[in-house]
């Protein structure tokens, strides 16, 4: 069975105030999406991914 993930990753973070959106924040030496995507990859690494560059 396929299956797909909807990681909602999109805004700029401006209550966050920083120059960076959140979703690129690094912690950890990685940005908060990888950590994200790393986590849906452990759970299944079947799972199928897309992504929608911002103003689409």
């Amino acid at each position: 069975m396929k299956k797909a993930a909807v990681l909602v990753a999109g805004g700029k973070g401006n209550r966050m105030g920083g120059p960076v959106s959140k979703q690129y924040l690094p912690i950890g030496g990685k940005p908060v999406l990888m950590h994200t995507l790393e986590k849906f990859h452990q759970a299944d690494s079947g799972i199928f991914f897309n992504s929608c560059p911002t103003g689409r």
